[in-house]
């Protein structure tokens, strides 16, 4: 069993990345972007899915890379009303 949510470190860009792992067995990962300097501040989000697991082994889809708020909103239902992904 995967947990609900995972949080870490992008290793690329050391900027914050949050997984949603839902019951439908799709996953919605979240990277955080920054908009200046500040360290604490980020204007905008890259926002991918995948199925529960399997980054970088299954079908990694990029759904935005300059995501607003509302955009990952979107992508976050969008992805939790999915049907069940076909694993092969």
């Amino acid at each position: 069993m995967h947990k609900q949510f995972e949080a870490d470190l992008c290793p690329e860009t050391m900027s914050p990345r949050l997984r949603l792992n839902f019951a439908n067995g799709w996953a919605l990962s979240i990277v955080l972007r920054m908009e200046a300097k500040d360290l604490c501040n980020y204007g905008m989000a890259s926002v991918a899915a995948a199925p529960t697991g399997r980054w970088g082994r299954g079908p990694t889809e990029i759904l935005e890379n300059e995501a607003t708020p509302d955009e990952v909103a979107l992508f976050i239902k969008q992805i939790a009303d999915r049907s069940a992904p076909v694993i092969q």
